[in-house]
């Protein structure tokens, strides 16, 4: 049985579907977040629709995040700051789980 390691950070919810993660190690911040997928994706055979999650990894560091939110909370949050990681996901905890594996 392997032990699980601590958090460090918590979750922080910027707004409804949409929250900032912290990777335990400071190095990354992770922003996990619901969004539509309108059957343009498919999966196999299968037409992809409906409310998911998905994770992406910020492009800077977590001390350069920390500042533009001091600084300029909107650069942070524009998409641009941002490289998709891992989706369409079924679940918050599986995105939350995804960006802890990662």
């Amino acid at each position: 049985m392997s032990a699980v390691a601590e958090r460090k950070y918590a979750l922080t919810r910027i707004s409804s579907g949409d929250y900032f993660l912290p990777a335990n190690d400071g190095s990354k911040l992770w922003r996990i977040y619901t969004y539509e997928e309108d059957g343009s994706l498919y999966s196999g055979d299968r037409q992809v629709k409906g409310k998911f999650w998905a994770v992406a990894r910020s492009r800077g560091t977590v001390d350069e995040a920390q500042r533009l939110l001091q600084s300029d909370p909107d650069t942070l949050l524009d998409w641009g700051e941002w490289e998709f990681w891992a989706g369409p996901l079924r679940t918050r905890n599986e995105a939350i789980q995804e960006a802890i594996r990662a």
